[in-house]
Protein backbone atom coordinates (compact mmCIF):
# COMPACT_ATOMS: atom_id res chain seq x y z
CA UNK A 1 0.00 0.00 0.00
CA UNK A 2 1.25 3.59 -1.10
CA UNK A 3 2.73 5.51 1.73
CA UNK A 4 0.58 8.94 2.80
CA UNK A 5 3.19 12.08 2.08
CA UNK A 6 2.86 14.74 5.26
CA UNK A 7 5.34 17.24 4.91
CA UNK A 8 5.69 19.92 7.32
CA UNK A 9 6.38 23.68 5.60
CA UNK A 10 10.25 24.33 5.28
CA UNK A 11 11.22 26.69 8.43
CA UNK A 12 14.52 27.61 7.08
CA UNK A 13 15.48 30.60 9.61
CA UNK A 14 16.77 32.52 6.60
CA UNK A 15 17.04 36.02 8.71
CA UNK A 16 18.71 39.34 7.74
CA UNK A 17 22.64 38.83 7.82
CA UNK A 18 22.65 42.62 8.79
CA UNK A 19 20.99 42.00 12.14
CA UNK A 20 21.77 38.25 12.82
CA UNK A 21 24.49 36.09 13.27
CA UNK A 22 23.61 33.13 11.17
CA UNK A 23 25.35 30.50 13.08
CA UNK A 24 22.67 27.79 11.46
CA UNK A 25 22.69 27.81 7.66
CA UNK A 26 26.52 26.29 7.00
CA UNK A 27 27.09 29.61 5.26
CA UNK A 28 30.63 30.58 4.39
CA UNK A 29 31.12 33.82 5.85
CA UNK A 30 34.45 34.70 3.49
CA UNK A 31 33.36 36.62 0.48
CA UNK A 32 33.48 34.83 -3.48
CA UNK A 33 36.67 34.96 -5.05
CA UNK A 34 37.51 37.95 -7.54
CA UNK A 35 37.51 35.57 -10.80
CA UNK A 36 33.73 34.45 -9.50
CA UNK A 37 32.86 37.61 -9.32
CA UNK A 38 33.86 38.93 -12.44
CA UNK A 39 32.14 36.19 -14.02
CA UNK A 40 28.61 36.99 -12.48
CA UNK A 41 29.74 40.52 -13.27
CA UNK A 42 30.07 39.72 -17.33
CA UNK A 43 27.38 37.28 -17.10
CA UNK A 44 24.95 39.93 -15.95
CA UNK A 45 25.13 41.77 -19.92
CA UNK A 46 23.56 38.45 -20.81
CA UNK A 47 20.29 37.92 -18.70
CA UNK A 48 18.27 38.64 -21.57
CA UNK A 49 18.85 35.08 -22.75
CA UNK A 50 17.76 31.86 -21.93
CA UNK A 51 20.44 29.64 -19.73
CA UNK A 52 22.02 26.86 -21.31
CA UNK A 53 19.34 23.80 -20.08
CA UNK A 54 22.18 21.11 -20.21
CA UNK A 55 24.50 23.48 -17.81
CA UNK A 56 27.55 21.88 -20.97
CA UNK A 57 29.75 24.00 -20.15
CA UNK A 58 29.56 23.64 -15.91
CA UNK A 59 29.42 19.82 -17.03
CA UNK A 60 32.41 19.92 -18.98
CA UNK A 61 34.37 21.90 -16.23
CA UNK A 62 32.93 19.00 -13.25
CA UNK A 63 34.27 16.58 -15.35
CA UNK A 64 37.33 17.75 -16.07
CA UNK A 65 37.95 18.49 -12.63
CA UNK A 66 37.15 14.95 -11.19
CA UNK A 67 38.04 13.39 -14.25
CA UNK A 68 35.59 11.49 -15.19
CA UNK A 69 32.70 11.77 -18.33
CA UNK A 70 30.12 14.71 -19.03
CA UNK A 71 27.89 12.39 -19.14
CA UNK A 72 28.12 11.05 -15.81
CA UNK A 73 27.36 14.82 -14.37
CA UNK A 74 23.82 15.99 -13.57
CA UNK A 75 23.82 19.69 -12.18
CA UNK A 76 20.24 21.13 -10.29
CA UNK A 77 18.94 24.08 -8.49
CA UNK A 78 20.97 22.96 -5.28
CA UNK A 79 21.50 19.78 -4.40
CA UNK A 80 18.26 19.55 -2.65
CA UNK A 81 16.78 20.01 -6.36
CA UNK A 82 19.31 16.98 -7.07
CA UNK A 83 18.25 14.92 -4.16
CA UNK A 84 14.75 15.30 -5.00
CA UNK A 85 15.34 14.08 -8.94
CA UNK A 86 17.45 11.47 -7.54
CA UNK A 87 14.81 9.67 -5.23
CA UNK A 88 12.01 10.27 -7.94
CA UNK A 89 14.02 8.74 -10.96
CA UNK A 90 15.79 5.66 -8.53
CA UNK A 91 12.97 5.37 -5.97
CA UNK A 92 9.49 5.22 -6.50
CA UNK A 93 5.95 3.12 -4.73
CA UNK A 94 7.19 0.01 -3.68
CA UNK A 95 10.97 0.78 -2.87
CA UNK A 96 12.56 1.26 -0.35
CA UNK A 97 15.37 3.86 0.40
CA UNK A 98 17.96 3.54 3.63
CA UNK A 99 19.41 6.34 5.75
CA UNK A 100 20.40 6.89 9.04
CA UNK A 101 18.45 8.36 12.23
CA UNK A 102 19.73 11.46 13.25
CA UNK A 103 20.74 13.07 9.67
CA UNK A 104 19.93 15.35 7.02
CA UNK A 105 16.05 15.05 6.74
CA UNK A 106 16.07 15.68 3.17
CA UNK A 107 16.61 12.16 2.41
CA UNK A 108 13.76 11.02 3.91
CA UNK A 109 11.70 13.64 2.40
CA UNK A 110 12.58 12.91 -1.31
CA UNK A 111 12.38 9.34 -0.69
CA UNK A 112 8.74 9.59 0.62
CA UNK A 113 8.05 12.24 -2.52
CA UNK A 114 9.02 9.74 -4.23
CA UNK A 115 6.54 6.78 -2.76
CA UNK A 116 8.94 5.21 -1.23
CA UNK A 117 9.26 3.79 1.83
CA UNK A 118 11.73 4.79 4.12
CA UNK A 119 13.93 2.92 6.63
CA UNK A 120 16.20 3.90 9.53
CA UNK A 121 18.77 2.96 11.12
CA UNK A 122 20.43 4.40 14.61
CA UNK A 123 23.69 6.31 14.50
CA UNK A 124 26.35 4.20 16.50
CA UNK A 125 27.68 7.06 19.01
CA UNK A 126 27.85 9.87 16.43
CA UNK A 127 29.01 7.87 13.93
CA UNK A 128 27.80 6.11 10.73
CA UNK A 129 27.33 2.28 11.40
CA UNK A 130 28.30 0.65 7.90
CA UNK A 131 28.27 -2.50 8.75
CA UNK A 132 24.89 -2.49 10.57
CA UNK A 133 23.87 -0.02 6.64
CA UNK A 134 25.31 -2.98 5.38
CA UNK A 135 23.58 -5.54 6.89
CA UNK A 136 20.13 -4.05 6.24
CA UNK A 137 20.45 -3.23 2.52
CA UNK A 138 20.21 -7.17 2.74
CA UNK A 139 16.46 -6.88 3.45
CA UNK A 140 14.30 -5.49 0.31
CA UNK A 141 16.45 -2.13 -0.05
CA UNK A 142 16.67 -0.28 -3.27
CA UNK A 143 18.95 2.93 -2.56
CA UNK A 144 20.93 3.51 0.85
CA UNK A 145 21.77 7.28 1.68
CA UNK A 146 25.12 8.13 3.51
CA UNK A 147 26.16 12.04 4.53
CA UNK A 148 30.29 11.92 4.46
CA UNK A 149 30.83 14.37 6.33
CA UNK A 150 27.89 13.26 8.56
CA UNK A 151 25.06 16.16 8.88
CA UNK A 152 25.37 17.70 11.82
CA UNK A 153 27.59 15.38 13.65
CA UNK A 154 30.65 16.33 11.49
CA UNK A 155 31.92 12.96 11.31
CA UNK A 156 33.25 10.79 8.68
CA UNK A 157 33.76 7.00 7.75
CA UNK A 158 37.27 6.22 6.67
CA UNK A 159 38.38 4.75 3.58
CA UNK A 160 37.98 1.05 4.89
CA UNK A 161 34.25 1.35 5.69
CA UNK A 162 33.51 3.49 2.42
CA UNK A 163 34.85 0.79 0.31
CA UNK A 164 32.64 -2.04 2.44
CA UNK A 165 29.52 0.13 1.76
CA UNK A 166 30.29 1.13 -1.97
CA UNK A 167 31.49 -2.27 -2.67
CA UNK A 168 28.94 -4.42 -1.22
CA UNK A 169 25.89 -2.38 -1.44
CA UNK A 170 26.84 -2.54 -5.23
CA UNK A 171 26.60 -6.14 -4.75
CA UNK A 172 23.24 -6.64 -3.82
CA UNK A 173 21.80 -4.37 -6.49
CA UNK A 174 21.56 -1.61 -4.06
CA UNK A 175 22.16 1.87 -4.91
CA UNK A 176 24.71 4.18 -3.00
CA UNK A 177 24.17 7.80 -2.64
CA UNK A 178 26.55 9.49 -1.28
CA UNK A 179 26.39 12.88 0.25
CA UNK A 180 29.96 14.76 -0.48
CA UNK A 181 28.62 18.33 0.94
CA UNK A 182 31.01 19.25 3.27
CA UNK A 183 33.50 17.02 1.66
CA UNK A 184 36.01 20.65 0.75
CA UNK A 185 36.18 20.92 4.81
CA UNK A 186 36.87 16.93 5.56
CA UNK A 187 40.73 17.53 4.70
CA UNK A 188 43.23 15.67 2.24
CA UNK A 189 42.32 12.04 4.16
CA UNK A 190 39.04 11.87 3.59
CA UNK A 191 37.38 9.42 1.79
CA UNK A 192 35.25 10.53 -1.39
CA UNK A 193 33.21 7.87 -3.16
CA UNK A 194 34.02 9.67 -6.60
CA UNK A 195 36.95 7.37 -7.35
CA UNK A 196 34.53 4.81 -6.68
CA UNK A 197 32.42 5.73 -10.06
CA UNK A 198 35.27 6.63 -11.93
CA UNK A 199 36.51 3.36 -12.09
CA UNK A 200 33.18 1.61 -13.32
CA UNK A 201 31.23 1.81 -9.44
CA UNK A 202 27.13 1.75 -9.94
CA UNK A 203 26.82 4.66 -7.27
CA UNK A 204 25.99 8.57 -6.92
CA UNK A 205 28.25 11.56 -5.48
CA UNK A 206 26.51 14.41 -4.33
CA UNK A 207 28.31 17.90 -4.28
CA UNK A 208 27.79 21.42 -4.01
CA UNK A 209 28.96 24.80 -4.79
CA UNK A 210 27.49 26.34 -1.55
CA UNK A 211 29.73 25.62 1.31
CA UNK A 212 33.41 26.36 0.41
CA UNK A 213 32.64 28.23 -2.81
CA UNK A 214 30.67 30.75 -1.23
CA UNK A 215 27.95 30.95 -3.81
CA UNK A 216 25.32 29.50 -1.29
CA UNK A 217 22.78 32.53 -2.58
CA UNK A 218 23.18 31.19 -6.34
CA UNK A 219 22.50 27.46 -5.67
CA UNK A 220 24.02 25.12 -7.71
CA UNK A 221 24.72 21.48 -6.87
CA UNK A 222 25.33 18.20 -9.25
CA UNK A 223 26.11 14.70 -8.90
CA UNK A 224 28.67 12.73 -10.32
CA UNK A 225 27.28 8.82 -10.91
CA UNK A 226 27.20 6.21 -13.69
CA UNK A 227 26.35 7.03 -16.56
CA UNK A 228 23.34 4.78 -16.91
CA UNK A 229 22.13 6.18 -13.70
CA UNK A 230 22.93 9.64 -14.89
CA UNK A 231 21.11 9.26 -17.86
CA UNK A 232 17.66 7.94 -16.12
CA UNK A 233 17.75 10.77 -13.32
CA UNK A 234 18.26 13.27 -16.68
CA UNK A 235 15.18 12.35 -18.36
CA UNK A 236 13.47 13.24 -15.18
CA UNK A 237 15.60 16.41 -14.61
CA UNK A 238 14.01 18.03 -18.58
CA UNK A 239 10.74 18.74 -16.94
CA UNK A 240 12.44 21.67 -15.33
CA UNK A 241 15.14 23.05 -17.90
CA UNK A 242 15.53 26.07 -16.99
CA UNK A 243 16.73 25.67 -12.95
CA UNK A 244 19.99 26.35 -12.78
CA UNK A 245 20.18 30.13 -14.13
CA UNK A 246 22.67 31.83 -16.59
CA UNK A 247 24.59 33.49 -13.37
CA UNK A 248 24.90 30.10 -11.14
CA UNK A 249 26.16 28.71 -13.92
CA UNK A 250 28.86 31.01 -15.42
CA UNK A 251 29.86 31.44 -11.10
CA UNK A 252 30.22 27.50 -10.69
CA UNK A 253 32.75 27.06 -13.93
CA UNK A 254 34.95 30.27 -12.23
CA UNK A 255 34.72 28.61 -9.14
CA UNK A 256 35.57 25.26 -10.31
CA UNK A 257 38.67 26.54 -12.32
CA UNK A 258 39.55 28.68 -9.98
CA UNK A 259 41.69 27.09 -7.55
CA UNK A 260 41.96 29.97 -4.57
CA UNK A 261 37.99 30.03 -4.41
CA UNK A 262 38.08 26.83 -1.87
CA UNK A 263 39.05 28.70 1.53
CA UNK A 264 38.63 26.30 3.97
CA UNK A 265 41.78 27.31 6.03
CA UNK A 266 40.26 29.58 8.14
CA UNK A 267 37.59 26.97 9.71
CA UNK A 268 40.21 24.38 10.99
CA UNK A 269 41.41 28.02 12.62
CA UNK A 270 38.46 29.14 13.67
CA UNK A 271 36.84 25.76 14.96
CA UNK A 272 40.30 25.04 17.11
CA UNK A 273 39.50 28.65 18.78
CA UNK A 274 35.68 27.20 19.28
CA UNK A 275 37.38 23.67 21.02
CA UNK A 276 39.49 25.98 23.40
CA UNK A 277 36.19 27.99 24.41
CA UNK A 278 33.97 25.05 24.90
CA UNK A 279 36.66 23.20 26.73
CA UNK A 280 37.21 26.56 29.08
CA UNK A 281 33.43 26.29 30.19
CA UNK A 282 32.85 22.93 29.79
CA UNK A 283 30.61 22.27 27.17
CA UNK A 284 30.84 18.33 25.57
CA UNK A 285 31.44 18.98 21.45
CA UNK A 286 31.73 16.51 18.71
CA UNK A 287 35.40 17.19 16.85
CA UNK A 288 34.06 17.69 12.97
CA UNK A 289 35.06 17.26 9.85
CA UNK A 290 33.04 19.98 8.29
CA UNK A 291 32.37 24.05 9.12
CA UNK A 292 29.79 23.13 11.90
CA UNK A 293 30.07 21.82 15.35
CA UNK A 294 27.89 19.82 17.19
CA UNK A 295 27.78 21.09 20.96
CA UNK A 296 25.85 19.78 23.94
CA UNK A 297 23.83 22.76 25.91
CA UNK A 298 21.93 22.88 29.25
CA UNK A 299 18.59 23.62 29.63
CA UNK A 300 15.06 21.89 28.05
CA UNK A 301 14.72 21.30 24.64
CA UNK A 302 14.65 24.09 22.34
CA UNK A 303 15.54 26.83 25.36
CA UNK A 304 19.06 27.38 24.57
CA UNK A 305 18.93 28.20 20.91
CA UNK A 306 15.99 30.55 21.96
CA UNK A 307 17.63 32.69 24.29
CA UNK A 308 20.78 32.90 21.71
CA UNK A 309 18.26 34.41 19.22
CA UNK A 310 16.21 36.47 21.76
CA UNK A 311 18.34 37.56 23.66
CA UNK A 312 21.59 37.86 21.41
CA UNK A 313 20.37 37.11 18.08
CA UNK A 314 22.62 34.22 17.54
CA UNK A 315 20.42 31.67 15.66
CA UNK A 316 21.82 27.97 15.88
CA UNK A 317 20.39 24.58 14.48
CA UNK A 318 18.49 22.77 17.15
CA UNK A 319 19.07 19.41 16.61
CA UNK A 320 16.12 17.69 18.34
CA UNK A 321 14.44 17.22 15.04
CA UNK A 322 17.31 14.99 14.12
CA UNK A 323 16.97 12.93 17.29
CA UNK A 324 19.81 14.59 19.45
CA UNK A 325 18.03 16.18 22.26
CA UNK A 326 19.88 18.61 24.29
CA UNK A 327 22.55 19.29 21.47
CA UNK A 328 22.92 22.66 18.93
CA UNK A 329 24.66 22.84 15.84
CA UNK A 330 26.79 25.90 15.41
CA UNK A 331 28.43 27.21 12.56
CA UNK A 332 31.62 28.69 12.39
CA UNK A 333 31.93 32.03 11.26
CA UNK A 334 34.63 34.48 11.04
CA UNK A 335 36.95 34.61 14.27
CA UNK A 336 35.02 37.80 15.32
CA UNK A 337 31.87 36.06 15.04
CA UNK A 338 32.84 33.25 17.24
CA UNK A 339 34.26 35.77 20.09
CA UNK A 340 30.65 36.95 20.44
CA UNK A 341 29.08 33.42 19.64
CA UNK A 342 31.30 31.98 22.61
CA UNK A 343 30.82 34.71 24.76
CA UNK A 344 26.82 34.52 24.82
CA UNK A 345 27.07 30.64 25.26
CA UNK A 346 29.05 31.11 28.23
CA UNK A 347 27.01 33.19 29.75
CA UNK A 348 24.02 31.45 28.94
CA UNK A 349 25.63 27.82 30.45
CA UNK A 350 25.95 29.50 33.29
CA UNK A 351 22.56 30.92 33.89
CA UNK A 352 21.05 27.39 32.87
CA UNK A 353 23.57 24.92 34.85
Amino acid sequence: MQQKVFLQSYNSGVFDASSFYRMHLSENPNAMSPKIKSAIENELRQVQFYPDPDCTLLKESIAKHFNVKPQMILVGNGTDEVLLFIALALLGVNKTGLTTESTFPGYKVATALSGANNRFIPMDNFRIPVSKLVEACKKDVDAVFVCNPHNPSGTTINYEELQQLLIDTSAMGVIPIIDEAYADFAGDSFASAIPFIREGGNAIVMRTFSKSHSIAGLRVGYAIGSEQLIAKIQQLRTVLPFSVNRIAQAAAIAAIDDTNSINTKWVNEVKEYFYLEMDRINIRYIRSKTNFVLIKVPGEDGLFSRRLIEEYKIITRDTTSFGYEGYIRVSMGSYEQMEYVCKAIEILVKELR
